[in-house]
């Protein structure tokens, strides 16, 4: 049986001159953002450490995995990383599932192509009808 949940990465770009403490708060900031909405997790990722660090593995602030339970979620989440941007004043994020990708960027207001190709990449997960199902 297929797994019910639909994992979604995001990558985040804070813009030119983003310092790293900048990106781990704006990070953190989107990644609580997204705890308040319906999903099953919301996990940052790993990378190799800076040599000399006492761990091997550091964060990588810039990307968040995040489970969905239902696809309903995913309109919801698209709605707030566009919020976010705005307070935030970040550059872009990145919603990649599988192989397709949707960049959101800037404070908007969108136009009316920007927001048919929201539509359309959100259309093509409703269902989670995966090529991997």
């Amino acid at each position: 049986m297929p797994d019910p949940t639909l994992q979604l990465t995001l990558t985040l770009d804070g813009g030119p001159g983003a310092s790293d403490e900048d990106l781990e708060d704006l990070s953190r900031r989107l990644r609580d953002d997204l705890l308040e909405l319906d999903v099953e997790t919301v996990e940052t990722a790993r990378k190799q450490a800076p040599a000399g660090s006492k761990s091997p593995l550091g964060i990588d602030w810039t990307t968040l995995f995040v489970t969905l339970a239902t696809s309903g979620v995913l309109s919801t989440l698209i709605v707030e990383v566009r919020a976010w941007l705005v307070r935030a004043q970040a550059s872009s994020v990145t919603l990649k599932l599988g192989d397709d990708e949707l960049t959101l960027t800037g404070t908007g207001p969108y136009s009316e192509e920007q927001k048919r190709v929201i539509a359309l990449w959100e259309s093509r997960h409703k269902g989670f009808v995966l090529s991997n199902e």
